[in-house]
């Protein structure tokens, strides 16, 4: 395997090369930069510069086809390649006139031209017979939302050396493919763009508007550094439902049937629970719930389930709400012995980046969230950020993303990562008896022979990437201050284990399996080693010290009254008007004329 990836080029700053380095140290690649002349490119140069036995390059063919256009230095190249068993990537290759012979000497005259894409609605078809590249994506067809970047590669012939592994439209035209060329393989890539790691986005990912701007390049990548590459050991994932009550049926939702559906296919269930109605629970339901905590679970739905009530920049105020909701849950676990994860699942999604401050100091795990940031954040959340397990880039405190049961190649790309797969569900997701729900979960299912479904909490306790940086030396990026870390290994292995820790909640202690270790926090980054023992495993908990004072309890009856409405108010929606044609029509009409009224009060 190799040590690094050089990246052959002739320009100092191509952002294509430059954006390939980001994507290539994100994944925990590291990565040489040659620039080539003309007169420096031979065997005796490139041996020199690429030492591992067998490499890894990554080739500028944009910014090279005048170099590599002269027949000794294609022939350098070409010598290079088959005296080697390398990994080559050759991308930002387009239409462009003076590619053409350089890709015909690089091809062995397999590339005659490289082609326009006329139907910019094409689907790529990701080949379900390279697995080992394609991995979690295997088979999957992709709509894209546009691809101004995008090519395809005309061939002269089609031999089983040949892969396919990504084509468009329906005469599937490659888009990337893999050849043999002496020992060496060989990629291209028909494609001009690389997504930069540190743009920045307002939501969370969605991977057809950016598909070939990087999965080719991270399948690459994956497929030849292996777990030298940030992976995470587990591959987990668990549908989550907002709003329900413990009571049995729940609109569309009935807690006996999901049981048996969840037994039949493996699955695991969290409830976002509102805290409000911890009084509210049917002894049924709760039993059924305490008596399964291999597929069920809770998590904090907010509070009170007001709108935006985690929107307030009163820190006071929070904690206070904060801890209210903690002490429901606990006297709702104390009565019925329904545990619950200290996640928190924001009403309507909506937060301030006070909220996240407190609910560290408030030791809480994570947030889960179909939102990427909070809304008082303006500018947005590093695509870097997008790409990791969790959001850190707010007091460094996770920020894990749910998604829609349909976003099924978020869903695959996000394994290939090594993110959960967290699902977004309400209780209308369940109508038809849940059948549309059970397609879904097959699919996440297909997607990977391993996935562990399981409850937030401890995917949470699991939030991290590992790397193989030596025999007996594990590399560990921390996105949680709760985890369980394993060695799995027959032998004992030190863990240099690193967490970004750049807010003011002051740190309180960090204990492994409940004992105080030493750690060190420079430039923003806590870090600290550990030595586990052959097939075993240690507990970490980093805990925070809370200094925030809780405003004094004033009962506010309108306030009271106002929740009770709305929460009624909530539970006739899910239980009765979204079951009933008729109420929902009714509904409607009454929502109209007092839209209408409105509108005419104002003219």
């Amino acid at each position: 395997m190799p040590s690094e990836a050089i990246i052959l080029t002739s320009h100092d700053n191509d952002p294509y090369d430059i954006n390939l380095a980001k994507l290539a140290n994100f994944l925990g690649v590291p990565v040489t930069c040659l620039k080539i002349k003309e007169s420096r490119l031979s065997l005796e140069y490139l041996d020199r510069h690429c030492q591992d036995r067998e490499p890894c390059l990554l080739v500028n063919t944009g910014t090279l086809s005048d170099v590599l256009s002269q027949k000794e230095n294609a022939l350098a190249l070409n010598t290079f390649l088959e005296s080697k068993k390398a990994c080559v990537l050759f991308y930002n290759i387009s239409p462009s006139s003076n590619q053409s012979t350089t890709l015909k000497h690089l091809s062995d005259g397999l590339i005659t031209s490289v082609i326009e894409i006329t139907a910019p609605d094409s689907p790529y078809n990701i080949s379900d017979k390279h697995r080992p590249v394609c991995q979690q994506l295997s088979g999957m067809t992709v709509v894209p939302a546009g691809r101004p970047h995008d090519f395809g590669f005309a061939l002269s012939t089609t031999t089983p050396d040949i892969a396919r592994l990504i084509s468009v439209g329906h005469s599937q035209t490659p888009l990337f493919f893999r050849m043999k060329k002496g020992h060496s393989d060989l990629f291209f890539l028909a494609n001009t763009h690389c997504l930069d790691l540190e743009t920045y986005q307002n939501r969370r990912i969605i991977i057809e508007r950016f598909f070939s701007d990087v999965v080719p390049a991270t399948l690459f990548l994956k497929y030849v550094f292996g777990d030298t590459c940030w992976h995470r050991p587990k591959t987990q994932a668990c549908c989550t439902v907002d709003d329900p009550l413990l009571k049995e049926p729940y609109g569309y939702l009935s807690y006996f049937k999901l049981i048996d559906v969840m037994d039949e296919l493996d699955f695991f269930t969290n409830i976002a629970f509102i805290p409000w109605n911890y009084k509210r629970s049917k002894p049924e339901v709760t039993k059924l719930l305490a008596s399964r905590p291999d597929r069920f679970g809770l998590s904090i739905h907010g509070c009170n389930h007001t709108r935006g009530e985690f929107m307030l920049q009163d820190r006071q105020a929070l904690n206070q709400l904060i801890q209210l909701a903690l002490s429901r849950m606990a006297v709702l676990h104390q009565k019925t012995g329904v545990g619950f994860d200290r996640i928190m699942v924001f009403p309507q999604a909506m937060f301030s980046l006070d909220a996240l401050r407190t609910l560290k100091s408030n030791n809480y795990q994570a947030v889960a969230s179909i939102a990427a940031k909070p809304r008082d954040n303006s500018r947005g959340v590093p695509f870097s950020s997008l790409l990791e397990p969790a959001i850190m880039d707010f007091h460094s405190f996770p920020i894990i993303t749910r998604r829609y049961p349909s976003e099924m190649a978020s869903f695959a790309f996000d394994f290939l990562l090594g993110k959960p797969a967290i699902v977004y569900l309400h209780q209308e997701d369940y109508r038809d008896d849940g059948s549309i729900l059970v397609d879904h979960i097959r699919k996440i299912h297909a997607l990977h022979d391993g996935i562990r479904w399981t409850g937030l909490s401890k995917i949470a306790r699991s939030l991290y990437w590992q790397k193989i940086s030596s025999e007996d030396r594990i590399d560990i990026k921390l996105f949680g201050h709760e985890c369980v870390i394993e060695n799995d290994s027959d032998s004992p292995r030190t863990y240099s284990i690193t967490k970004r820790e750049e807010s003011d909640v002051p740190v309180e202690n960090l204990t492994l399996n409940g004992k105080h270790i030493e750690y060190d926090i420079s430039r923003g980054i806590l870090g600290f080693s550990v030595k586990i023992p052959p097939r075993s495993q240690v507990e970490l908990n980093l805990s925070y010290r809370n200094d925030v004072p809780s405003k004094e309890s004033q009962t506010n009856y309108g306030k009271e009254l106002f929740i009770w409405t709305r929460r009624h108010l909530s539970e006739f929606r899910d239980v009765y008007l979204s079951r009933s044609q008729f109420l929902r029509n009714t509904f409607a009409r009454i929502s109209y004329r007092r839209m209408r009224s409105k509108t005419f009060k104002k003219e």
